[in-house]
């Protein structure tokens, strides 16, 4: 940059050195003072382009830190949100846990009873034989009575006046023996129905036990189902909020680096600060030869140039600057900036 600054001077200083005249309106002096107002609008273009470069820097800057600062409340906010929470969701599963255990306990036994249950009324069932067959028996002894009865009967008859009492004896005997026949026909029935009610007894318990038993799988199933699911969930949970930490912080690390990649516009902004500098040498530097230029010769030839430009613009920054940001674009492009 020096050494351009350096032959420009010079070359500059050779070109001023024409002698003087009234007017000095031959090419290299016209030429001059065209240029001096192009590096007056070009450099106005570079400053505005290092403002712009710096402001838009800054406010990149601004929105990176607000990003920084709104995922850091967000994560605080989740903190504050589940502090705590773990523990209460542990006591939870932990509670869930116990109720289902105790419910599928509680299912068990009762199945277990209706079991026990049935098997003391199927032992009711078996004495309720052990009493028909013994009911038999009986009416088997009654049977024979009758006929003991018929025979004293009998005797008594054959042993005329001497025999009334063992007549009496002998119909006492069948009376009792037919009483006996009829109590044990009632008893009979009275068992029978005994046992059908025990057989009918039997099968709902069995049926309730078979259920129970059906319906303490499946409560055991679904509890474990459910408490491994709560147990996922809080593992997600802290999983999820661990890297939500984990990200903020990766984050506002990135977003460090990219605020200090940045700052590149630092040194665009001097490297555009020297470009300035030597143009504004080089404007001094013709100045001197444009002093004498007929301004009638110079002002067609920078509208000319000054038009040229104008044209090329494809922002309204640059037509700002410029001075025509009143024109609307001839170009068909669409700014994006």
């Amino acid at each position: 940059m020096r050494r351009i600054k350096r032959w420009v001077s010079s070359a500059l200083r050779q070109a001023v050195r024409i002698p003087s005249v009234r007017k000095c309106n031959d090419s290299l002096h016209v030429d001059a003072a065209v240029c001096v107002p192009i590096l007056d609008l070009v450099t106005k273009q570079l400053a505005d382009i290092s403002h712009e470069i710096e402001a838009k820097v800054v406010q990149s800057c601004s929105s990176l830190m607000g990003i920084v600062s709104e995922t850091n409340e967000v994560v605080s906010m989740a903190k504050a949100a589940t502090s705590g929470k773990s523990t209460d969701d542990e006591d939870l599963i932990l509670k869930t846990r116990t109720v289902m255990e105790e419910m599928v306990a509680h299912i068990q036994e009762s199945a277990s009873f209706s079991s026990s249950t049935s098997e003391r009324i199927q032992n009711v069932e078996s004495e309720l034989d052990v009493v028909m067959e013994s009911l038999c028996g009986v009416t088997k002894l009654a049977e024979v009575a009758k006929i003991v009865a018929l025979n004293g009967r009998i005797e008594a008859g054959r042993a005329g006046k001497a025999g009334e009492a063992f007549s009496v004896v002998a119909q006492e005997t069948g009376t009792l023996a037919r009483l006996a026949v009829s109590t044990n026909e009632q008893v009979c029935e009275t068992v029978k129905a005994l046992g059908e009610l025990l057989n009918t007894t039997t099968s709902m318990i069995e049926e309730q036990r078979s259920s129970d038993t059906i319906k303490s799988n499946r409560f055991s199933e679904s509890g474990n189902a459910i408490v491994e699911q709560l147990d996922q969930h809080n593992a997600d949970v802290s999983t999820a909020l661990n890297r939500l930490s984990d990200t903020s912080s990766s984050i506002g690390f990135e977003v460090s680096n990219t605020i200090v990649a940045l700052q590149f516009q630092d040194a665009v902004n001097q490297r555009l600060g020297h470009i300035v500098e030597a143009i504004n040498e080089i404007r001094d530097l013709l100045v001197p030869a444009t002093n004498k230029v007929c301004p009638s010769l110079v002002a067609p030839r920078i509208e000319e140039w000054q038009t040229r430009i104008s044209q090329a613009y494809t922002m309204d920054a640059e037509r700002i600057v410029h001075g025509d940001s009143n024109e609307e674009s001839t170009s068909a492009d669409v700014e994006l900036f």
